[in-house]
């Protein structure tokens, strides 16, 4: 059974030198995602194992996720004091019914 997300603990820091490289993968992450998951049929795609979500809500999530790493990097940038919480609730991913939503590959 996989942790809780939120039981995890990750490293405070990462090297400089491997900044790009951490930036590259997150800009590169929807068209892999996209390539990934074109070939698995939609059955398969949109079906959650028991008590997990299914691939595509899960790369929704993540899409959604990405938004507020955007909205902190504005925040960062602008030097505020404070940045925008998690929605540890996952209120919009759980809205945006993301196995409902077509796929297109």
């Amino acid at each position: 059974m996989p942790r809780p997300w939120l039981t995890r603990t990750f490293p405070n820091a990462l090297p400089f030198e491997e900044m790009p490289a951490t930036g590259d993968r997150r800009r590169a992450f929807p068209a892999r995602a996209e390539a990934l998951l074109a070939s698995v049929p939609a059955k398969l795609r949109t079906r959650a194992a028991s008590n997990a979500w299914s691939m595509q809500r899960e790369v929704g999530h993540l899409l959604d996720r990405e938004a507020l790493g955007l909205l902190r990097r504005r925040e960062l940038r602008a030097g505020a004091a404070e940045l925008s919480p998690a929605d540890l609730a996952n209120r919009r991913s759980n809205e945006a019914a993301h196995d409902e939503v077509a796929f297109d590959a």
